[in-house]
């Protein structure tokens, strides 16, 4: 919220991704939009996210030569493999 009031109106203003909007004249429906959040679409984002990450390490592993970098490399992995199991299944 800006201290300013709105030049056009005298109401509230807003800065949001840079722009300046104000609360009695300018279309919020997109700011205002309220996305419901689930456990279930979460699970399903971080299923995702992790899989893309295990991928991305299975990559490094692959051109790894050092033994002790590759040995960080496969705790990381399962750890992901672990997160991976403990979320519920699509």
């Amino acid at each position: 919220m800006l201290a300013e009031p709105c030049p056009t109106c005298g109401g509230i203003q807003v800065k949001y991704n840079g722009r300046v909007l104000c609360t009695s004249h300018d279309d919020l429906s997109g700011i205002l939009s309220n996305e419901e959040l689930t456990y279930e679409s979460l699970a399903a984002d971080l299923r995702q996210l992790l899989l893309a990450k295990l991928r991305e390490t299975m990559g490094i592993l692959e051109r790894e030569k050092g033994r002790p970098e590759q040995e960080v490399l496969v705790t990381l992995m399962a750890k992901y493999v672990d997160l991976l199991q403990k979320l519920p299944q699509e």
